[in-house]
Formats: structure tokens, C-alpha cells, sequence
């Protein structure tokens, strides 16, 4: 499980920094939900995107299909910490 995992979160990542057209100097893609692909505990994994949304690093949020799964895309900015 852990390397199936830890396998489609490479090709997440992979597939979005090939596709990128964004200009901001830091990404991070999430999964938007559990799925056969991210088994993952659901309160886990909403623990991740709370993170992401009080990170004050991160000015924007975005839903994209990646790999055909779907993802929340947090873009940020070094410059946005306080």
C-alpha cells in the first residue's frame, strides 16, 4: 500500500511540474479526496489541505485534474511569510 502510495504521488507531482504554466515559485498538489489511488485516512488527509490553507506561503488554490486524478493545487510565494 505504501508503495502504491508513495508511486502515484510521484506521478502526480511529475505529470504537474511537466505541465505547469504558472509563474509562482512554489507548488504543492494535494489529492482533493480519497480514491482508489489515495487511500488514504480522510481526516489525514483533510489535515493536509487545512495546513495548506492557513500556510500564510500559499496566495492561491486551485482544483486541476492531474494524471486523471483529481487534485487542489496550492501555489505561494517565499515572500508571503510574515
Amino acid at each position: 500500500m505504501l508503495y502504491d502510495l508513495v508511486k502515484n504521488l510521484v506521478l502526480i507531482k511529475q505529470d504537474f511540474a511537466k505541465n505547469y504554466a504558472g509563474s509562482a515559485h512554489i507548488q504543492e498538489v494535494i489529492p482533493s479526496y480519497v480514491s482508489e489511488q489515495f487511500q488514504l485516512d480522510a481526516d489525514h488527509l483533510q489535515m493536509l489541505h487545512d495546513f495548506a490553507q492557513k500556510n500564510p506561503i500559499y496566495f492561491n488554490s486551485f482544483e486541476q485534474k492531474i494524471a486523471g486524478i483529481p487534485c487542489i493545487v496550492y501555489e505561494g510565494e517565499l515572500t508571503n511569510i510574515g
